[in-house]
């Protein structure tokens, strides 16, 4: 979603549904309504605001003012990488996560579990955190309190919420997160990035995923494979 300013008095909000959202559009009778929102300045350069304008104060932050917004994208890893977020007034620190690690790497077939935690101490405990893959192929993540079906797909459980699968990436919402690789045929890495959902602060981490090994019969050397 993006808002584009025509003109002076009309603002434009531009936005792409997902394909849940198109579904849920499609059915009409109040089914489509957005609760929750987030915005984000990501094509905001702040380097261009000028203390020392000749022509004072208002003129500060012009350059900023005239930068044109970014256009709806529906792949997270593209845009809204730096959301906003309002801090209670006498709040005296920016929130940061914790007990993570900045790489990791893990071999082909294995699971991970990860555990983020937030300071201050009981930021994000009661809408945890969004957990983003940004590319699918290297493993496929649950939040700890889900149950994947047959058909690959998480139903929600006591403390979970379900996962939204993009072309690319993958995202999921939860307070811990089970991470489970997949077999890759070369070793590469890919991100991913972990965002509190009530501090707004984010972790990102490096993933590599070793190739497996094949024995002489076919069978994967490397890693174990999970269920």
């Amino acid at each position: 979603m993006a808002y584009l300013n025509r003109d002076s008095n009309t603002v434009i909000v531009d936005a792409i549904l997902t394909k849940k959202g198109r579904e849920l559009l499609a059915k009409g009778k109040n089914e489509f309504n957005v609760t929750k929102f987030a915005l984000s300045d990501d094509e905001v350069n702040y380097d261009l605001w000028n203390p020392n304008h000749a022509d004072g104060t208002d003129y500060y932050g012009i350059i900023i003012e005239g930068i044109p917004c970014m256009e709806a994208n529906p792949d997270e890893t593209k845009n809204m990488r730096f959301k906003l977020l309002t801090l209670n007034k006498d709040q005296t620190q920016v929130a940061k996560l914790t007990n993570m690690e900045s790489t990791l790497t893990l071999e082909s077939n294995v699971e991970y579990t990860i555990n983020p935690s937030s300071l201050p101490t009981g930021i994000d405990s009661t809408l945890g955190y969004t957990l983003t893959l940004h590319d699918s192929t290297f493993a496929t993540i649950y939040p700890i309190g889900t149950v994947p079906d047959g058909a690959g797909n998480q139903s929600a459980a006591v403390g979970g919420t379900a996962v939204s699968n993009l072309t690319t990436s993958v995202t999921a919402v939860g307070k811990s997160f089970r991470l489970v690789t997949k077999s890759k045929q070369t070793t590469a890495s890919t991100t991913i990035t972990i965002m509190g959902n009530e501090s707004g602060a984010t972790h990102t981490i490096t993933l590599t995923v070793n190739a497996i090994s094949i024995g002489p019969g076919g069978e994967i050397l490397t890693g174990a494979p999970v269920a």
